[in-house]
């Protein structure tokens, strides 16, 4: 068991556990249907970006609220198998994760969500470890939990931790002071665009970036990614093609490979680039964790669709591993 102190990464956010299946093309309600594909897996963006990051080999750790249920079991199992710590979850005997079933359209790769929420716990500021946050070096958060996010946000400050915010849902107002405190944050661009009202990427993410000293991303599907560098300059990183199966998840695999671009100390391009790919991996499979890469099958992807700074980047965290840390010297741990 991870100790609680040597975190390079604790996702916070929503636990569900996920049934999808390949809808049939001919379909008549009311009857049975076998279908070709099944997976029952966890899931919920910060819970599968986390997956991620503990399956390439980063101590990965993850808080919320979980009970004592068969639903809560099953969470535990996926994140363990996934490389993911469970020394953090919060144990209330009445919470339960939430339970979500997706139809996934053969076709289209689109899907239709039915979830259920009633036994599930919220994080309580009670529930919250700070100082255990503050040693991390980078955090997953998603707005699932936005008021546990600003508590730990504002908690977090003066301290050395990234801060990695998958913001989509919760008033404009709490999601400006969100994106005020963070460090690093990663929105669909509908959400661009109800916050500041903009209809290209470039203009929106200007203003987003006079409210902020945060990286700001922003995400839309089959358009690619935008971001303003450091330098002033708009950076577009377009989809990498690739055969879909299954929409669920790609944007969390997408902030995966973004935050291991962090914790691998590369360029915002070069982290743009590869979370693009792993979102392309991703699609490619039924459930939102079935294709991310692990640190045991890294090596055996294609790289060559990739630029030459980021192939070179992968193929060396392929080869050497994950810098976690315990490969850190003592002044960056």
């Amino acid at each position: 068991m991870t100790t609680r102190n040597a975190y390079d990464v604790i996702g916070v956010g929503f636990v569900t556990v996920d049934c999808l299946w390949l809808t049939p093309e001919k379909l008549v309600r009311g009857e049975k249907h076998e279908v070709s594909d099944m997976v029952l897996q966890g899931g919920a963006p910060a819970g599968s970006t986390s997956a991620q990051l503990g399956r390439l080999g980063y101590r990965t750790g993850f808080l919320a609220c979980l009970g004592d249920d068969t639903l809560s079991g099953i969470a535990r199992q996926e994140f363990r198998a996934n490389g993911v710590d469970d020394g953090l979850f919060q144990v209330h005997a009445d919470a339960s994760p939430a339970l979500a079933l997706c139809e996934v359209d053969l076709r289209t790769a689109e899907r239709t969500v039915y979830y259920n929420l009633s036994r599930y716990r919220h994080l309580q500021t009670e529930d919250i470890p700070m100082e255990t946050l503050r040693a991390a070096r980078v955090l997953i958060m998603d707005s699932f939990e936005i008021d546990a996010v600003e508590t730990i946000l504002n908690g977090v400050q003066g301290s050395p931790v990234r801060t990695v915010l998958d913001l989509e849902h919760g008033s404009n107002e709490q999601l400006k002071r969100c994106i005020a405190l963070g460090t690093d944050v990663i929105l669909p661009w509908v959400s661009v665009r109800a916050l500041t009202g903009k209809e290209d990427p470039e203009s929106a993410l200007r203003e987003i970036a006079s409210w902020t000293r945060a990286q700001v991303v922003a995400t839309d599907g089959m358009r690619g990614s935008w971001a303003i560098s450091p330098e002033g300059e708009l950076l577009h990183q377009l989809p990498f093609d690739a055969p879909a199966v299954d929409s669920t998840g790609c944007g969390d695999a997408y902030h995966g490979g973004y935050a291991v671009g962090l914790l691998e100390g590369w360029p915002l391009a070069v982290r743009m680039e590869y979370g693009s790919w792993v979102a392309a991996q991703v699609v490619q499979k039924l459930g939102g964790r079935t294709g991310l890469p692990t640190a045991q099958n890294l090596g055996q992807h294609d790289f060559s669709a990739l630029s030459a700074p980021t192939r070179a980047a992968v193929e060396k965290l392929a080869r050497e591993g994950a810098t976690t840390t315990a490969s850190l010297p003592l002044s960056e741990r």
